[in-house]
């Protein structure tokens, strides 16, 4: 993949992120797939982050793989997600 393809990428997941109400951990851009985790403070959260990515136009499909309260966070009362989005082939100029 091409700096100017990833950096699109990350722009447009960026752009979809919903401030003080999630915060990503971890991006990693394949070939054909971004894989993105992070933690939210609900699940309204992630569904309207995961439509905005939909919206983007950089994607195929965004699947949420994961959404679940984990121990480490349970105190703060955050849920770890973990969604993975299928790039698109010729993605939104």
């Amino acid at each position: 993949m091409d700096r100017l393809k990833a950096l699109n990428l990350l722009n447009s997941v960026s752009d979809n992120i919903i401030p003080q109400r999630m915060w990503l951990t971890n991006i990693r851009i394949d070939k054909n797939r971004v894989n993105i985790q992070g933690l939210v403070i609900d699940n309204k959260t992630a569904v309207d982050f995961m439509k905005g990515l939909e919206k983007a136009g950089y994607f195929m499909s965004v699947h949420l793989k994961k959404l679940k309260r984990d121990e480490i966070y349970a105190d703060l009362n955050f849920k770890m997600f973990e969604i993975y989005c299928s790039i698109k082939k010729n993605e939104k100029k």
